[in-house]
């Protein structure tokens, strides 16, 4: 069940707690948007439609593309076509968390 309450600054914050489900919260500037994302939430947790975009918000392409080039290219027989395509695609779209990078992101780019 969600839990709202009005901070000191304004804003509203929302607790979800859910037997089985880790504790979800978020901030919002008015209370009915708060209320309206507590609602969202819990309805797509109980149809079991609900995901976690958190991890992917907080991962930046580059950091894959460093996994990537360091733990499994080196097994690759093109390590410099390779390594030279990512650099190229790094310059663009580096700086972009998993969240964000969309077609759009990626037809601009090309």
């Amino acid at each position: 069940m969600a839990t709202i309450r009005k901070r000191s600054n304004g804003t509203f914050q929302v607790q979800i707690r859910l037997k089985g489900n880790k504790p979800l919260t978020g901030t919002f500037s008015t209370k009915d948007l708060a209320q309206k994302w507590a609602k969202k939430i819990e309805s797509e947790i109980e149809q079991g439609t609900y995901r976690d975009h958190a991890p992917a918000q907080e991962t930046i392409f580059k950091e894959v593309c460093e996994r990537y080039l360091n733990n499994v290219l080196p097994s690759k027989k093109s390590v410099k076509q390779t390594r030279s395509a990512l650099g190229i695609i790094l310059e663009h779209l580096g700086d972009y968390s998993l969240a964000r990078l969309s077609t759009v992101a990626i037809a601009d780019y090309r």
